[in-house]
């Protein structure tokens, strides 16, 4: 039941032009949230944080370092 409610909100809120952060403690969810609501999406990117690789592609990252990433990688509107 959470999980509905809380799939309908972000998918409701989704592109509208505003970033959506989903905040909890560990082990609740929230990744498992994520995944449902987008699993037949073949558009979206998968990031580890835990991994060396993705850490340092994050780290002291700029907005121009941003859209440059993800302009490349990722085909939503507004995103460049």
């Amino acid at each position: 039941m959470i999980h509905r409610i809380l799939g309908d909100r972000i998918l409701d809120k989704l592109n509208k032009g505003k970033a959506i952060i989903i905040m909890g403690a560990r082990q609740v969810g929230k990744t498992t949230l994520v995944r449902e609501l987008f699993k037949d999406n073949d558009e979206v990117i998968w990031m580890n944080g835990d991994e060396l690789d993705i850490q340092n592609l994050f780290e002291n990252i700029s907005s121009t370092r941003l859209k440059y990433i993800f302009g490349h990688w990722c085909p939503v509107k507004n995103i460049r």
